[in-house]
């Protein structure tokens, strides 16, 4: 079919390799798209594991900062002198040392204060709107 000159109809050979061009140019297009896809989804985990990452390191590093801000204080004489009552129970040369017995679970834990409350008569309305919906 000649229309206008330009377009000429292929012939039974010609259109059977164009079919199967289109074909291989589908399925290689395809392919493309779906190994773009996995890769996209690839680094998108790998981007999370990034940010999780980053995240525990600034963790670590904070925690670090602050192991190393105690073990400067430690290496001060307040904070032997603290270490040395606190943890080992030792007192100054003229101190008097009282220990308390009985008291180690009592001074761990908080009391509660409790508040005692009194049950109360429901109004009338509370009344009626009991009677009338659950009879």
């Amino acid at each position: 079919m000649n229309i206008g000159g330009w377009i000429k109809k292929p012939s039974k050979g010609q259109s059977g390799a164009m079919l199967v061009a289109a074909l291989l140019f589908a399925v290689v297009s395809y392919n493309l798209y779906y190994c773009c896809q996995l890769k996209q989804r690839e680094l998108e985990e790998r981007q999370r594991e990034l940010v999780a990452l980053r995240s525990e390191i600034s963790l670590a590093e904070y925690s670090n900062s602050q192991l190393k801000a105690q073990v400067a204080y430690l290496s001060t004489d307040a904070g032997a002198e603290e270490v040395a009552r606190e943890k080992l129970g030792l007192v100054k040369q003229g101190e008097v040392s009282f220990v308390v017995l009985g008291a180690d679970g009592v001074a761990k834990t908080p009391l509660k204060p409790t508040v005692a409350v009194e049950p109360t008569d429901p109004s009338l309305m509370m009344r009626f709107m009991h009677w009338f919906f659950i009879g």
